[in-house]
């Protein structure tokens, strides 16, 4: 009777233990399992034309990023090789088509750095372009690459300022006006626009309407006039001998004559061309010149050294006699010189 007894209680224990262990099984093991089981089920289980979608855009995304990174590398390529052309087409002296290929490349400009390299490029070459122009005495064309330049960068300010002066300094006044207009107002180089500007609404031409006969002497074979320089137009005068040359785009003074004058040489300087080369010099603005009773007020000339033993001062250029209508007699040996009736 006794182990009927224990058998039953341990069938007993062993269903309880069992109904434990499978509630245990339930609440624990098996939610995790499930977990694990259902999350590869609710992605198989997804609607395809959602995974197709998710699919095409991840793939457009990447095309995109592929072909921006096409489109950086051919402008890059395209900049360099405008740059490598400008190179290429001053070392034949073609210097309009540089600065045509230039502004081609300002329009490949993608960052700061390309953005940087353009304007050293830029500077560079117009250094190059204004030296080598001035020496072949080819104003005309210096002239056009500025005005083309103001045209087409007119950010770039300092290229109405060089146009200007270039202006002032071949005697053609009026076509200066209306670049430095352009930048009077300009927080770098307006000061300077304004000053010329006053410099030019000053500048006329005192002559007789008549024709004036000017004394010439002869000098190694070439044809000197004496002038005076008046640096106020109201203080001391020096009278000052020159050669007349028409050959000569500027009119050029010794530049000892000038700075016993009270003119300052180290303001400003630019490229002129000389029997040795094209060199840089000072250049100054008198406040009249005059041959005879004929005179030009507000002369921009350069400050040049000449031989002392040549008892020359300097050389009477076209800038001066441009302002009149001038002939060299020959026979007479005079110089006449007659107001411009425009």
């Amino acid at each position: 009777m006794q182990g009927k007894i224990t058998i039953a209680c341990s069938t007993i224990l062993g269903v309880f233990l069992g109904w434990a262990l499978h509630s245990l099984w339930i609440q624990v093991l098996l939610p995790q399992t499930d977990s694990d089981r259902d999350a590869p089920t609710q992605t198989s289980n997804a609607d395809p034309s959602l995974r197709r979608d998710a699919q095409r855009s991840a793939s457009l995304n990447q095309r995109n990023t592929d072909a921006s990174l096409f489109r950086d590398n051919a402008d890059v390529k395209i900049f360099r090789g405008l740059l490598n052309r400008v190179t290429q087409l001053q070392a034949e002296g073609d210097h309009s088509g540089a600065i045509e290929t230039l502004l081609q490349a300002s329009l490949e400009i993608s960052n700061l750095p390309e953005g940087a390299e353009f304007e050293f490029t830029l500077a560079e070459t117009m250094d190059r372009a204004s030296r080598e122009l001035i020496s072949q005495e080819r104003y005309a064309v210096l002239d056009q690459i500025y005005e083309r330049l103001t045209l087409e960068l007119p950010e770039y300010a300092e290229y109405y300022l060089k146009l200007g002066l270039l202006r002032i300094r071949m005697g053609n006044e009026p076509a200066a006006f209306q670049p430095l207009a352009q930048i009077q107002n300009h927080s770098q180089y307006g000061a300077h626009a304004r000053r010329l500007l006053i410099q030019l609404e000053e500048s006329q031409t005192v002559a007789a309407t008549w024709v004036e006969e000017i004394p010439l002497s002869v000098r190694r074979g070439q044809y000197a006039v004496e002038a005076i320089v008046d640096p106020d137009r109201n203080g001391r005068k020096a009278t000052i001998r020159l050669l007349v040359d028409t050959g000569a785009a500027i009119t050029a003074i010794d530049a000892s004559v000038l700075s016993g004058l009270g003119y300052n040489l180290n303001e400003r300087s630019e490229y002129f061309a000389t029997a040795n080369g094209v060199v840089q010099a000072p250049v100054v603005t008198l406040g009249a010149l005059s041959i005879g009773e004929s005179s030009v007020n507000r002369l921009t000339i350069g400050a040049l050294n000449f031989d002392a033993q040549k008892n020359i001062d300097g050389l009477l250029g076209m800038n001066f006699l441009r302002h009149f209508k001038f002939h060299l007699n020959q026979d007479s040996q005079k110089l006449e010189l007659q107001r411009r009736a425009d």
